[in-house]
């Protein structure tokens, strides 16, 4: 799909979720989001994590995503 993971993560934050946002690239990258009642709590692509890994997860767009509570 080509769209912004804003949207996805913004209906998980106003609902206050607790989980793992798997998000895979068109490229065959892979990237984790870690959410805690909404909030981000963990980001990593590879070796990246952080604040760094959250800028490259925010510049892609087209991806697939697959979240699991917990």
């Amino acid at each position: 799909m080509f769209s912004s993971l804003y949207v996805t993560v913004k209906s998980l934050a106003e609902h206050e979720t607790t989980g793992t946002l798997m998000v895979s690239h068109k490229y065959g990258e892979k990237g984790e989001l870690a959410l805690k009642d909404g909030r981000i709590v963990g980001c990593k692509i590879g070796e990246l994590t952080g604040a760094e890994a959250a800028g490259q997860l925010a510049r892609w767009v087209s991806f697939n995503v697959d979240f699991s509570k917990g």
